[in-house]
């Protein structure tokens, strides 16, 4: 039997243990619970993954329809977990690229401002939206650099682009060069405001065959930057070029075509819905069972989004496909000894072998899923000013400081930010897309790649 000193102390022990589980929800030791839980409910797919919108479904009875988030209320249960959850440890601020480049978005400070509300009871106040500010609103490059680094799988840039959605849908708000490519999209299909290429033009001087149903094994899905901007147009051509030789069974769609990517990182869900059902429909008319992507925007809106909305087919990004037919030994290419710096695009698997293939592979300092965004994400080609840098000329920086002969990547968009940025530091052309490398290095018996003038 215990003593009564002993059997005194273990009362205090007792009551000690039950009082330490009785404030652990009233405490900063809430995160030895909420961390964990947060982490079991997180999606096990990487990345951003933003709410469908069911734009036929009634409102409450006198209440109108909310579209995004004006108030924590407008928020999933999930993003609302994800507030109480929050160590506010910064990680996802010193991983931001708008954060790093003084820009008004901080995700850190937009989770503690929200959990703020949260801890006042002020979830139905629709002032929070402008607390946020629109300007943090869209500096957001949707990269998920705040999603990999979190520690308890928070989601600040879902919360960042639910409330972009309602300044858009609900308020008719967003920066000037965003709503002129928006307003692009709704006119004439692709976001590209002013420019003087045709839809055809990349293919001057080639034989390109078009999508026959039932016949041809993949469709090569152009997106509007590799139709519209003269530079990424030579991606296509390249990519045309390797699948030649590979004898690979591809074809075209006729006429210009854009998935409504750009439109849905701006947050007009509208928007990209009408254009996403218009090409899902076309698709499944023509039988389409395998797409090939040359840009990472593209890939994530047919892999990611689309099936939400009755898409059926296989998706693969053109780097993964190179890497595959050097691996099968379908094309080969000749290696020599120049140095390449490869920059991972935000949405992308990491290829390497197509690289290595043709050169040698120089790690940027911030590579693979810790790679730094180029800056042209959630609509920001069209946008991105503000701070006290750009993002693409902090990370064409630190490509030119590896060294490296030639910069490569594999998204028009990270090849335009990029070749903009290295402009500042050198006037000789060293950003390729992976396509081109590869292309150029194949042997003269293959298909010779034209460049246009």
């Amino acid at each position: 039997m215990l003593s009564s000193g002993n059997l005194g102390f273990w009362w205090i022990h007792g009551l000690l243990g039950v009082a330490f589980i009785a404030l652990i929800a009233h405490t900063p030791m809430s995160h030895l619970l909420l961390g964990p839980a947060n982490s079991a409910l997180a999606s096990r797919r990487s990345g951003i993954q933003l709410r469908p919108i069911d734009f036929e479904a009634e409102p409450p009875e006198g209440e109108e329809p909310v579209f995004g988030a004006a108030k924590l209320a407008d928020l999933s249960r999930k993003n609302l977990l994800d507030l109480s959850a929050c160590l506010w440890c910064g990680r996802c601020h010193e991983a931001c690229p708008a954060a790093q480049t003084g820009k008004a978005l901080s995700p850190k400070k937009v989770m503690t401002t929200c959990a703020d509300w949260l801890a006042q009871g002020r979830a139905n106040d629709a002032g929070l939206v402008d607390a946020i500010g629109l300007e943090a609103a869209f500096n957001c490059t949707s990269c998920a650099a705040c999603v990999e680094q979190c520690p308890v799988s928070n989601s600040p840039a879902e919360i960042v682009l639910e409330f972009r959605r309602h300044f858009v849908m609900d308020r008719s708000e967003m920066p000037d060069t965003m709503a002129a490519a928006n307003a692009n999209m709704e006119k004439r299909g692709h976001p590209f405001v002013g420019t003087s290429a045709n839809s055809d033009d990349w293919r001057n001087g080639l034989d390109v065959p078009l999508y026959e149903p039932g016949e041809t094994e993949y469709l090569l899905w152009l997106g509007c930057a590799v139709t519209y901007e003269e530079r990424a147009q030579q991606i296509a051509r390249a990519m045309v070029r390797i699948l030649e030789a590979a004898q690979v069974s591809y074809g075209i769609l006729e006429g210009p075509h854009c998935t409504g990517d750009p439109a849905k990182m701006m947050g007009n869900e509208m928007q990209f819905v009408d254009t996403a059902q218009g090409n899902i429909e076309e698709f499944k008319e023509m039988g389409v069972r395998k797409v090939i992507t040359m840009c990472a925007h593209c890939f994530n809106s047919f892999d990611r989004y689309y099936p939400e909305l009755g898409s059926n087919w296989e998706t693969i990004p053109h780097s993964v496909l190179i890497d595959q037919l050097v691996r099968d030994g379908k094309i080969d290419p000749s290696h020599s000894a120049q140095k390449i710096a490869f920059h991972d695009p935000c949405y992308l698997a990491r290829p390497r072998r197509a690289i290595g293939a043709v050169g040698q592979i120089v790690e940027m300092p911030r590579n693979r899923k810790d790679s730094f965004c180029c800056g042209g994400g959630g609509g920001n080609y069209w946008g991105g000013k503000g701070g006290t840098a750009r993002i693409g000329d902090v990370r064409a920086q630190e490509a030119i400081e590896t060294g490296a002969d030639k910069i490569a990547t594999s998204c028009p968009f990270c090849m335009l930010m990029l070749t903009a940025g290295v402009t500042r530091f050198t006037e000789e052309r060293k950003v390729f897309d992976i396509a081109e490398l590869v292309a150029e290095a194949l042997p003269l018996s293959s298909p010779p790649l034209q460049h246009m003038p």
